[in-house]
């Protein structure tokens, strides 16, 4: 069971751009957006002039591709709607694939029902969403505020959830020395203007992403930091 990232840039037909500007900024978003993919876990699968694939759990599976996902579809719909002219509209769709590495080149050759559910998603989505299926968005549902769409089929993604939102995220429990020296670091950092790095170590299962998940969406609700 893999997860597919399906992202499709679509013009702004009222910019009064040339085509050559806009050409080349497609592809500025486009190469940001394959960046993200690849230092996120994602293999990629396809690319055209105005899209890139990615699979996520394809080689190996950590067990969160749908969340790694749609995290990192929406940094690139984010990305992409600082340009008025241009935005990245995103599919994702979870379910099997077949997936078969090449040998003249390094871009495997994939198939599957997932990867068309994907196009199709983005294909149906409008200025910068993200949309997945139903059964993608099962995995979600922790983490993300999702609505339906207009197809019934369809879930949008609208942004993560706080962490104050006790009904879909249980209480963290017995981390209250190492949560105290998080936030301290964030007060370093935002004192005095200079980044401070913290690395979590732990066996896996213990809980290091959902340390790191309390701390930041914590933040982020409390309108304490944000993203560039």
């Amino acid at each position: 069971i893999v997860t597919v990232v399906h992202g499709r840039v679509t013009e702004n037909p009222g910019d009064a751009r040339d085509e050559e500007e806009i050409a080349d900024r497609t592809q500025a978003l486009l190469g940001a957006a394959e960046i993200l993919l690849i230092d996120a876990g994602g293999l990629l699968v396809g690319q055209t002039p105005y899209t890139r694939v990615a699979v996520f759990g394809a080689v190996s599976s950590r067990g969160d591709e749908p969340q790694r996902a749609t995290d990192v579809a929406r940094a690139i719909a984010i990305s992409s709607a600082r340009d008025a002219s241009i935005a990245i509209n995103v599919g994702i769709d979870t379910g099997r694939l077949l997936v078969r590495r090449g040998y003249a080149g390094p871009a495997p050759s994939v198939s599957g029902d997932a990867l068309l559910s994907a196009e199709r998603l983005a294909a149906a989505a409008h200025d910068g969403e993200v949309l997945t299926s139903t059964r993608t968005a099962r995995h979600l549902a922790a983490r993300f505020v999702l609505e339906p769409a207009d197809d019934p089929r369809t879930v949008r993604v609208c942004g993560p959830r706080s962490v104050l939102d006790v009904d879909h995220l249980p209480p963290i429990v017995g981390r209250d020395r190492e949560i105290e020296l998080l936030v301290c670091e964030l007060a370093k950092t935002a004192q005095s203007g200079e980044p401070h790095s913290v690395l979590i170590i732990g066996a896996p299962g213990v809980g290091k992403s959902r340390l790191r998940r309390e701390i930041v969406e914590g933040m982020l609700a409390a309108d304490v930091i944000g993203f560039p």
